[in-house]
């Protein structure tokens, strides 16, 4: 865990998994972990979905989603989709 997000758990009690996806409390869009980049205090740093760039957010205002809570697009294959028999 990068140095930032180790901080990030110890004093706040959430655990931000670069790869592991969000949903933002205010905004309720969606997003995913990236690694911390440039310094802005104690943000996690989260490229939204639809948004070209990055953005840093207070770990408290976003909602660590597991991955069995993390939807799907319907247009996207699973992997029984197109497997021949």
């Amino acid at each position: 865990m990068a140095a930032q997000y180790e901080y990030i758990f110890r004093y706040y009690g959430v655990r931000p998994v670069i790869g592991g996806r969000v949903e933002h409390t205010v905004t309720r869009k969606f997003g995913t972990i990236l690694k911390e980049g440039p310094s802005r205090g104690h943000y996690v740093r989260v490229q939204f979905d639809d948004y070209q760039d990055p953005s840093f957010c207070h770990p408290t205002e976003l909602d660590y989603l597991a991955p069995d809570e993390v939807e799907i697009p319907s247009d996207v294959p699973t992997a029984t989709e197109g497997e021949q028999p």
